[in-house]
């Protein structure tokens, strides 16, 4: 939940009840979108660390399944192979998961943003 919007209640003249959001301003926004960015990268390199040795595992089994019946095999190629392209996937797919459960949040932070910016452009800051 975002503690950007705050809503503030303010009598009116007739005593009704009018809700005040508060915009926050350009720097603001900026600031919560660098915060954000940060927070998505550091994300990013966890979902890297913990995919890579599971992907590597994965593609290392696969190889030593494949070739296990050759016994003429150099096993220490094939299993360089099956770690290598493991650690290809597991930054792959641990980046990529890793941004796509975190991207909303991105989405939001530009909402605010967009929403400062407005304002600012307007002179209402």
């Amino acid at each position: 939940m975002s503690t950007d919007v705050e809503s503030t209640d303010s009598s009116g003249a007739d005593g009704t009840v009018e809700a005040v959001e508060h915009i926050p301003t350009f720097e603001e926004g900026v600031e919560e979108q660098l915060q954000v960015e940060h927070s998505l990268w550091k994300t990013v390199g966890i979902g890297i660390v913990v995919a890579t040795p599971i992907c590597m595992g994965i593609w290392i089994a696969m190889v030593a399944i494949a070739v296990g019946g050759n016994s003429s095999v150099s096993w220490g190629l094939w299993i360089a192979m099956g770690a290598i392209i493991g650690l290809l996937a597991g930054a792959f797919f641990g980046g990529l998961f890793a941004f796509v459960t975190n991207a909303h949040l991105l989405d939001e932070t530009d909402r605010h943003t967009a929403a400062a910016k407005h304002e600012h452009v307007l002179g209402h800051h």
